[in-house]
């Protein structure tokens, strides 16, 4: 990013993304709003240069607004002048308001299936180790819990079992 600021042309290694639609919301003269629903990795100013050269033109981005981030959309996001107003209204700085819009941290992996795991099982696989499950779903990756509380995010091996990807300790 530094030096693409500074001006200097920057490689970018090439990834695997995908489109899954772009939305023309407005056409102003040579301007136009486009909405454009992607996979993660999606470089868009890297979008509108290669439209522009498809379309023998050039093109680049003039203002850019993520409007979701996985399960995450604007109406569940809060301005800082919201925050602000949170703190100022705040009795004894304890910022208890702040609570509503604190969100459980497996929300943001709410598109993984779940598995639900015994406390040996649990225990296993948070001491790194990979663990048979019954029903797992074929491949990918999972949500791991103990009971009701999410412990971190599991991956399905190609022997069936779940290995442990990303764990959430409270040590």
């Amino acid at each position: 990013y530094k030096l693409a600021r500074e001006g200097r042309e920057v490689e970018r290694a090439s990834r695997e993304i995908t489109i899954y639609s772009i939305d023309l919301l407005q056409l102003e003269g040579r301007d136009l709003q486009i909405d454009v629903h992607c996979s993660k990795g999606t470089y868009i100013r890297t979008l509108a240069d290669d439209l522009g050269n498809l379309l023998g033109c050039g093109a680049h981005v003039k203002t850019l607004r993520r409007t979701q981030a996985g399960v995450f959309g604007e109406s569940d996001s809060v301005t800082l002048e919201q925050l602000e107003e949170i703190r100022q209204t705040s009795e004894h700085d304890d910022y208890s308001g702040i609570d509503r819009y604190l969100v459980p941290m497996d929300k943001a992996v709410d598109n993984l299936p779940e598995v639900s795991l015994p406390d040996v099982t649990a225990g296993w696989i948070k001491q790194g180790q990979p663990v048979l499950v019954r029903h797992l779903p074929a491949d990918g990756l999972v949500r791991l819990y103990q009971g009701e509380q999410f412990i971190g995010i599991g991956s399905i091996l190609d022997d069936g079992r779940v290995a442990p990807r990303r764990m959430i300790t409270d040590q």
